[in-house]
């Protein structure tokens, strides 16, 4: 998964996922994938309470790991990019 992050002055956390065709050409697939990648935000932001109320914008991009990694590894992987990126975590 690739994670961009951009601080803002103020505001909540907002979340954006691009999962394109080139993972797959099945809608069907691409939604799994992007319900994955929102149920590891969901877990990881729980978990990070300071990370929740920062101001960031944060932009996740499938890759097809995204499909088959189980889930806490997802979010341990976001986690690692995130802070990779200076968010934090």
């Amino acid at each position: 998964m690739l994670v961009r992050v951009k601080t803002t002055p103020a505001g909540p956390i907002k979340l954006g996922f691009i999962v394109s065709k080139r993972l797959s050409l099945s809608a069907v697939t691409r939604n799994r994938a992007r319900r994955r990648l929102r149920e590891a935000a969901r877990l990881l932001l729980q978990a990070e309470p300071k990370l929740a109320e920062s101001p960031l914008h944060m932009v996740i991009t499938a890759k097809s790991a995204a499909l088959t990694m189980p889930l806490p590894e997802l979010a341990a992987d976001l986690r690692e990019n995130l802070k990779a990126q200076g968010a934090p975590c």
